[in-house]
């Protein structure tokens, strides 16, 4: 491929690209694909067949059309997306360039826009994907950047061709020489020096990153707009719940470690976090009961020494709800979560648009596994004749209470079916759950079903309709057991969520939104639980979401386990790198291996050390306490050890770099390089007449400079019918290196007789300066 196409298509990829991270950010994609579009048609009816061109004038009308219409966005859009006003005026001036014809200047400036485009985008987006893309965008950046310097060359040395010929004509060479200046294509080899250079950038980019201290918290900054959940608010409607089933969207990693261990651990089940309680139910809409709309806030009790510990790693939500495993404890004072006593929610005390990484501890899990009976929390009121809503006796339930007749109906013949005793409240809970969640009549389905409007939704679902996700399994159940007199309440949170291997956590996802429900055991019917407890109840069938997940495919499962934990260490070690994070996941863990080598050399210098008979053998106290100074120091000077390391490895790398470009002179020269001087190795003939009689090229200087510099000397000896020489010998070799066109054989010669006789002139000078002296 000809160097100048590869340059358009390259320009072209980068635009496309550019446009395609802003639209990943943005959430937008019209503006994407019409640049996709856009740069593809100018690929072929701007660049290959020249059919269409944007003149001066109309070029400078279009962008000043960009321009107002950019302004016009940032007045239209939100406060917090007026930076997306520019982005798409980046995105206009891309377009309007594409069209025009190509030259130095538009290829610049399609480039520059295209790197802004980038840099505006790493301001909205954070996923792992915009990185990975990222990296991808830096080697085409890069390439691209190569290709263009080396087609500005040609083009330069295409113009210098004429010229040349005309002043070795002027020098009595022959007029036979010419030089081919042909369509020249580009060498392989760039590609991969653009792969190296990108590899070398972002190697020593991430070690910067992540060892050079934080000012302040770098997630302050971070505006992140929360996903909306649905079914936590303060009242759910039924059916709300089945969009958030099929969501992929994530929500929290969950981990759980034993009270003096760090490693974690896989819970005996599925683990079910609570989100919200509803207990006030009015045809198909479940609420919090009252209809006061104060709230108080009260902290949560400090755990006791023997409590399982959960960390919650949640992304950002518009809610305020913590999804934790009940009931919870705090570990740490200073977390920033609270109980809502209106709600009976957890909530957290910080904004929900950035990232909530907290540890927590509960008492509801025993032997690895989540107990199913918790006692009564000193914020429950397990007395609420809500709890009974609509079956409670009152007035305003009336009605209500005789639309659900069928569903009371039900209950007491299952009950009577059983001939259990009224004493006997968790067999009778039981009872009821299996019903629903064991007969062939239910089924569980996430397609919405047509209710019959007349009937409540519930009676419709347990009487026409028996198919349903999991709010209507729970609703049921609940109502049906306030029925016959067995206080109940539902809850919705998560269960289940995908246990990653890789990271020994749980990924909950929208997906894994669930609904149960907790039915009230009274103190006289359980022993150790005084207030009485709440018995957690599953009635939906078949656990057919879990079901899925395990049908998924062994290959699918650990690739989306690999994909979520390279997710959490790109959120962790990058998104989410704060001062405090840097200082305890990198410099504490850096300082403390470094302690331990440390200390190991101290125990076998110090210990091991041979001593005369008069002196005192060193004590292992002596040894830990100068263990420890040496510690302390070290503590002290982590940064400017790890700042030295980063300097030093910089330093061997461009030392490598220099020997590399260097090896000319140990015969190990620059591929395109060597090739040159094995095919014409006149220029080698000119690099020996410049060590022996002139001075040789500097670092940092270019050949034409040189054969300038070389010129002005053969001026000072007198030698100017010589002084061309320098200037054609560098432009046969520009020639080749940047154009690729081989000088002819004729041409050659007259290369070599020049060079040739420029060296026997110099070596006459010599020789007649040493008998003058």
């Amino acid at each position: 491929m000809a160097s100048e196409r590869l340059l358009q298509l390259l320009i072209a990829l980068l635009t496309a690209q550019g446009s395609v991270m802003l639209g990943m950010g943005s959430g937008n994609l019209t503006l994407p694909l019409l640049t996709i579009v856009a740069a593809t048609l100018s690929l072929y009816v701007t660049d290959r067949y020249r059919w269409f061109y944007l003149q001066g004038s109309v070029a400078n009308l279009a962008a000043l059309c960009a321009v107002l219409l950019s302004i016009y966005d940032f007045f239209e859009l939100e406060r917090d997306r007026q930076l997306l006003a520019i982005a798409y005026l980046l995105v206009y001036l891309q377009i309007v360039l594409l069209f025009q014809r190509k030259t130095e200047r538009v290829y610049w400036q399609l480039h520059l826009l295209s790197l802004l485009q980038v840099v505006v985008a790493t301001a909205i987006s954070s996923s792992l994907g915009f990185g990975l893309l990222l990296l991808v965008y830096l080697y085409f950046c890069l390439w691209t950047g190569f290709v263009f310097f080396v087609v500005r060359q040609q083009n330069r040395q295409r113009t210098l061709s004429a010229s040349s010929l005309t002043d070795i004509s002027a020098a009595s060479f022959s007029t036979e020489a010419t030089v081919d200046t042909k369509t020249t294509h580009f060498h392989p080899r760039l590609a991969l020096a653009a792969l190296r250079q990108a590899t070398g950038i972002c190697f020593l980019a991430f070690l910067s990153f992540l060892l050079l201290p934080r000012v302040g918290d770098s997630t302050s900054n971070q505006k992140l707009i929360g996903a909306r959940m649905i079914g936590f608010t303060d009242s759910v409607r039924l059916g709300e719940l089945g969009t958030a089933i099929e969501s992929q969207e994530p929500v929290l990693r969950l981990w759980f470690f034993e009270p003096h261990a760090d490693k974690p651990f896989r819970l005996l089940g599925s683990p079910m976090l609570r989100g919200a309680i509803v207990n006030y139910y009015k045809n198909g809409t479940w609420s919090i009961a009252g209809s006061q709309m104060w709230t108080q806030e009260i902290e949560i009790p400090i755990s006791p020494p023997n409590a399982v510990k959960q960390r919650i790693a949640m992304t950002p939500l518009r809610e305020r709800t913590v999804f934790a495993l009940y009931p919870p404890a705090l570990v740490d004072p200073q977390t920033p979560v609270a109980f809502n006593l209106r709600t009976r929610q957890l909530v957290r005390t910080v904004s929900q648009s950035t990232p909530f990484d907290v540890v927590l501890a509960t008492s509801g899990i025993r032997d690895r596994r989540q107990k199913r009976l918790t006692a009564i929390g000193p914020t429950d009121v397990s007395g609420d004749v809500a709890l009974l809503q609509p079956f409670d006796g009152t007035r305003k339930s009336n009605k209500a209470s005789e639309r659900l007749e069928p569903l009371r109906t039900l209950a007491v013949e299952i009950l009577s079916q059983a001939d259990l005793a009224d004493d006997e409240t968790v067999e009778r809970a039981e009872a009821i759950c299996d019903y629903l969640k064991t007969s062939p009549k239910f089924r569980y389905s996430l397609t919405t079903e047509q209710r019959n409007p007349d009937l409540d939704p519930i009676i419709d679902f347990l009487t026409e309709h028996p198919q349903g996700h999991c709010e209507y399994f729970s609703s049921a159940l609940t109502l049906m057991l306030r029925s016959v007199g067995i206080r109940a309440r539902m809850v919705i949170g998560f269960q289940g969520g995908q246990w990653n291997h890789l990271g020994d956590y749980y990924q909950i996802r929208q997906k894994d939104a669930h609904s149960w429900t907790e039915a009230y055991i009274p103190e006289s019917e359980l022993d150790g639980f005084p207030g009485g407890g709440w018995l957690r109840l599953d009635p939906t069938p078949g656990n057919l979401r879990i079901d899925r997940q395990i049908n998924s495919g062994v290959a699918l499962r650990f690739y989306g386990e690999i994909r979520n934990y390279a997710e959490f260490l790109w959120a962790k070690y990058v998104v989410q790198l704060d001062a405090q994070r840097q200082r305890e996941d990198i410099y504490d863990r850096l300082a403390g291996w470094a302690n331990v080598l440390i200390d190991s050399v101290l125990q076998a210098v110090l210990v091991n050390d041979v001593k005369p008979e008069h002196e005192i053998p060193v004590g292992e106290a002596d040894v830990e306490e100068e263990a420890g100074m040496f510690q302390k120091k070290l503590d002290g000077w982590w940064l400017t050890l790890w700042t030295a390391a980063v300097l030093l490895l910089c330093g061997c790398i461009l030392l490598l770099r220099k020997l590399y470009r260097g090896g000319l002179r140990c015969g190990h020269s620059f591929p395109v390089k060597q090739q040159f001087l094995q095919r014409r190795p006149f220029y080698r003939q000119w690099e020996r007449l410049l060590a022996c009689h002139l001075s040789v090229r500097r670092p940092g200087q270019t050949a034409r400079q040189h054969a300038a510099q070389i010129a002005l000397q053969l001026i000072d000896c007198g030698l100017t019918d010589q002084q061309g020489v320098p200037a054609r010998v560098v432009d046969a070799h520009y020639a080749y290196l940047f154009g690729g066109a081989l000088p002819s054989a004729a041409m050659e010669a007259e290369l070599v007789r020049g060079i040739t006789a420029l060296g026997k002139a110099l070596a006459i000078q010599r020789r007649d300066a040493l008998k003058t002296s």
